[in-house]
């Protein structure tokens, strides 16, 4: 295939073949979706989830979900099992709820014979026999017949069901973190567009794209044209079929007609997966270790290709969590049959023991991939913008073909930007979180792009002091702002406001970072006190304007639409987990000396580490709160079922979660037990302050037990935390207090 003609193919517009060894059916499934705004282009022409015949099959160990056959071929038995327990997967939704004239097309529109001859003979290979002989399938008796459209049917609505989840998580949430109006690195985010804008508000609205996936598909097979992405036609359809079973993966995490997303809080079982509930169980479970396992592979085969999609693949990938297997060793992973109910030092004990049970996720090596990968085209990029050429041809990089129509696009040039801006985003919030470097270095990450970058570019386009410029993420007077939301305020305005809180928590976690490295380096002095100081003058910035606007927010909850209720409840938990962290940090420069004595002595005088502490575990306890299923989103939620049971399952990043209540549940505990061992008056508390104090863990233990609907980890570090809550309890039902 000529290397032109890959810019053109629909492949991607579509789940290719999901290929194992164990998968035998093939099935034909058609994604419906909307085409993005950004292109223009019509979606009965180019749907979102593409071509409507392609292969997808359902692994041979997994339960069928059809066993018995109707005598009359117009009718289907019911499905065995719960009923409640299948019910999610022969229920076919909408990717959301697209008002009247829209371009939203509906499955069966989609569901038409293949008009293109060269997709025609595609869809007839792939009807050929799954045993690899190659011969056609021969008549098909009345019995086979039906079979296959149930399994056909089937294997869409599933497809379907996780196409939803991944479109109502993550591309819901994309579209107030990733946009053109809050990406630091374009100007737009201080001059703005209109015509953007107008493109946000319908983002920001009750039916939203898939937007990322279809720009960072479009600047690849742009990319292509302009020979600044190579890849054989091999190589293209690996990268499709990564980028799929990523987003399938993804979507896998959320359980669905099992006994995972029917169980309530508290519950009998002291670990997620001991319980079986027959098919639906084991099905749930099933589908999500085929396809995760599938996707690791698929992404291996791709891991040297550069190329867009793979690195959102990767990204993708980053965020989802493998299922645990429950061995028998699990029950006790973590060391919570060994736990000390009191004791010195019980913050840290229970530190240790989560930090045991989150070392199961190993380092976040698909970030750092990603990161790089998009480091590398962006550099590749602004080389041909700027007309630089390349003298060596290695691997999948050539000398761009000087294509001016691909760098002159804005479409392309606004692409590039937020992918770039996506990358470091996320390699800033995992690298500081996992305590490991970034990938991206400061000089890499420009104040802005102008415009017109290639004229106006200066010597002086790298963020002064060797760190990220303030002003690019703020764009006010951070010790005056003059911008302060409140609440109640119009729709759009409440989004922008939420939307333009994303990039300072990002700046958060990059001075996270940069603390984290100066002591790692040994430094000490005014080189720390510098970073310390910015860090807690953009901690100050945030509690008078967005901090200030979230709480409001958190007071009248039941009145805050959705999606403004679940974009700044995720984006208040990072907030929140950044500035534990730093907290932790602060309190070991001031204990240890490493910083000036003028302030240390006032930090320490003013109990600046205790009072950010103090004030992040009470706005994650608040915040669990109002996450769980108790208060949950509204009925007539646009959410997939699935999603709509709690607005703690809306957010994407599962870890940050994970941290983030394990890290306050820990504080807690700690501060309790202080209290416990010596008396809660010696220590300058209230009366009744242990009593608050685990109402508060319950509410962070609550908070990960319902998340753990999709992740094994966080409901063994709820059993871990509300083991040990427990224990503390009944020591101070003794009445016994320790002084010494």
């Amino acid at each position: 295939m000529p290397q032109e003609s890959l810019a053109t193919n629909h492949n991607d517009y579509c789940f290719s073949s999901l290929q194992a060894d164990s998968w035998g059916v093939d099935d034909y499934l058609c994604f419906p979706g909307k085409s993005d705004y950004e292109w223009n282009v019509p979606a009965l022409q180019t749907p979102l989830f593409g071509d409507p015949f392609i292969d997808y099959s359902i692994p041979n160990d997994i339960p069928s979900l059809r066993t018995e056959v109707s005598d009359d071929p117009t009718t289907t038995s019911d499905l065995p099992g719960d009923a409640d327990a299948t019910i999610s997967y022969t229920i076919e939704p909408q990717l959301s709820e697209y008002p009247p004239g829209s371009d939203a097309i509906s499955p069966a529109q989609y569901c038409h014979p293949l008009q293109d001859d060269g997709l025609r003979s595609l869809a007839k290979r792939r009807r050929l026999s799954s045993n690899g002989s190659g011969s056609q399938r021969t008549s098909l008796s009345r019995f086979s017949v039906d079979q296959e459209m149930m399994s056909h049917t089937n294997s869409q609505l599933i497809s379907t069901n996780l196409l939803q989840i991944y479109h109502d998580v993550l591309e819901h949430n994309l579209s107030c973190w990733l946009t053109e109006i809050n990406n630091p690195l374009t100007t737009q985010s201080r001059h703005g567009d209109a015509e953007k804008r107008a493109g946000l508000v319908r983002e920001w609205g009750t039916a939203w794209s898939n937007r990322i996936y279809t720009r960072a598909i479009q600047l690849d097979r742009e990319s292509i044209s302009a020979n600044l992405v190579r890849l054989t036609p091999a190589q293209d359809a690996s990268v499709t079929n990564a980028l799929h079973l990523a987003i399938m993966a993804f979507a896998t995490q959320w359980a669905q007609g099992s006994h995972r997303q029917r169980e309530r809080y508290p519950t009998t079982s002291t670990s997620s997966g001991d319980e079986s509930d027959g098919f639906a169980e084991e099905f749930d479970r099933s589908l999500q270790h085929q396809i995760w396992a599938q996707a690791k592979r698929a992404l291996q085969d791709v891991d040297e290709l550069e190329s867009y999609r793979v690195a959102l693949a990767e990204l993708i990938f980053g965020l989802t969590q493998k299922a645990w297997n429950h061995e028998p060793g699990d029950r006790d992973f973590g060391g919570t049959t060994n736990i000390r109910s009191r004791g010195v030092g019980l913050e840290s004990e229970v530190k240790a023991r989560l930090g045991d049970i989150m070392s199961r996720e190993g380092p976040p090596i698909y970030m750092e991939r990603a990161a790089r990968k998009v480091q590398t085209l962006q550099a590749r990029y602004n080389a041909g913008l700027r007309g630089i050429g390349s003298s060596v041809v290695i691997n999948n990089g050539v000398e761009a073909a000087g294509n001016s129509q691909f760098f002159s696009s804005k479409e392309n040039k606004e692409t590039a930007g937020l992918l770039y801006w996506f990358a470091v985003m996320f390699d800033t919030v995992s690298s500081s979180m996992n305590e490991r470097p970034v990938v991206v270095p400061d000089e890499d990450i420009p104040r802005y792009t102008d415009e017109d970058l290639p004229d106006t570019a200066t010597e002086d386009d790298t963020p002064p002091q060797g760190r990220w410029d303030v002003g690019s993420f703020v764009h006010d007077d951070v010790e005056n702002p003059a911008y302060k939301p409140t609440w109640p305020c119009p729709y759009e305005d409440a989004a922008k406001a939420v939307t333009k809180a994303a990039p300072v928590k990002v700046l958060l976690f990059r001075h996270l970072s940069y603390l984290q490295g100066t002591l790692r380096r040994g430094a000490r002095g005014e080189r720390v006190e510098d970073i310390i100081s910015s860090t807690l003058s953009l901690y100050r910035y945030w509690n008078k304007t967005y901090g200030s606007f979230f709480r409001e927010l958190m007071l009248d909850v039941d009145s805050v639409p959705e999606r403004i209720r679940s974009w700044f409840f995720c984006i208040s938990c990072h907030w929140n987990l950044a500035a534990l962290m730093i907290a932790d940090l602060v309190a070991f420069v001031d204990d240890n000396n490493l910083g000036t004595d003028i302030e240390t002595r006032a930090r320490t005088e003013g109990k600046i580490a205790w009072r950010i502490r103090d004030a992040s575990t009470q706005e994650l306890s608040e915040l669990a709160v109002i996450s769980i299923p108790c208060q949950g989103l509204h009925d007539d939620s646009n959410f997939h079922h699935a999603v709509n049971e709690g607005t703690i399952l809306t957010e994407p990043w599962t870890m940050i979660l994970i941290r983030a209540f394990s890290m306050a549940s820990a504080i807690l505990l700690g501060e309790a037990d202080e209290a416990l061992r010596h008396g809660a008056a010696q220590l300058g508390y209230t009366g009744g302050h242990f009593e608050e104090t685990l109402d508060k863990v319950i509410n962070c233990i609550k908070a990960l037990w319902h998340l753990g609907k999709k992740s094994d980890m966080a409901r063994k570090a709820a059993d871990f935390l509300s083991l040990t809550t427990d224990r503390l309890q009944a020591d101070y039902g003794t009445g016994r207090v320790v002084t010494g």
